[in-house]
């Protein structure tokens, strides 16, 4: 059965209430439904859609949110970005979470508290872990994710609700879409090369419409990565947007550019003449 994010957030919803109160129980059964999820390209597919909706809905303002953020379901399911070589400093969390390798890899250090020297961190273990693999964390455990790889990598996490503090959090579609031209944050872009990354080693290509909005949202490297993995898959859609981007440069890239075209054009001359992005 192909799974879809909503489904997804279904399943984890009831493994939180069914188990609630046991922090164990939770973390493994939410660890088993993100493991079985991970391994369906449908799902893979299902997030990439999901992400690139919340980015297209916030524009300028997107900073990451939660994919699902719920205070009665006690839990909230997020994606992160790793830029080779980018890792995040030891902490701790004070709930259980669960986290899996949505694209390329992550490296894991674990560390426990030192009793004898109350806050202390010390190392337990260190493992790198691929796509799909899966692990989870018990309070007062604490870690450190790392991309010690060449690659772009991304993460899935769902955190279980900590205490209740001042505010309401909202899940994004319910926010309202920026008006005029749309513009895209900084975040938005590293989040887009991860998609295009994600999308690109597709074999049947079901996922044309998804390329198109990551190119309509990404600045001029993002469209040239996106006509980059295109071209393997239909090269005349690689050449219809190769020639959109040529129009939004200037000066020697857009001379660079066109010598590319034009060697695309020759050697495949019957490219078709569908609309698939605005300029």
């Amino acid at each position: 059965m192909m799974l879809n994010f909503d489904r997804y957030t279904q399943l984890t919803a009831t493994a939180v209430s069914t188990n609630r109160g046991n922090d164990r129980r939770s973390a493994l059964h939410v660890r088993s439904l993100m493991t079985a999820a991970l391994a369906q390209e449908s799902f893979r597919v299902a997030c990439v859609d999901r992400i690139l909706s919340s980015i297209e809905n916030l524009g300028i303002r997107w900073r990451n949110p939660p994919l699902y953020d719920s205070i009665q379901d006690g839990f909230s399911i997020r994606v992160f970005y790793w830029p080779a070589g980018h890792h995040v400093e030891p902490h701790v969390h004070n709930a259980w979470t669960v986290t899996g390798v949505l694209h390329n890899e992550i490296t894991v250090e674990t560390f426990g508290v030192t009793a004898a020297e109350r806050g202390a961190l010390e190392p337990v273990g260190k493992f790198a872990a691929q796509a799909g693999k899966t692990g989870y964390l018990l309070p007062p455990c604490a870690h450190r994710l790392t991309n010690e790889s060449q690659a772009d990598s991304a993460t899935l996490h769902v955190f279980a609700a900590e205490p209740p503090h001042e505010g309401t959090r909202v899940e994004f579609e319910r926010r309202q879409a920026p008006a005029g031209p749309v513009k895209y944050s900084y975040a938005a872009q590293r989040a887009l090369r991860v998609l295009c990354a994600m999308l690109a080693p597709l074999k049947d290509f079901p996922v044309a419409t998804l390329f198109e909005r990551v190119y309509r949202a990404g600045d001029a490297a993002v469209k040239l990565q996106v006509v980059r993995a295109v071209v393997r898959h239909d090269i005349d859609m690689a050449c219809q947007l190769s020639r959109q981007l040529e129009t939004q440069l200037a000066g020697r890239d857009r001379e660079a550019l066109a010598r590319i075209n034009d060697a695309l054009l020759s050697a495949r001359p019957s490219v078709g003449t569908r609309p698939l992005c605005s300029a």
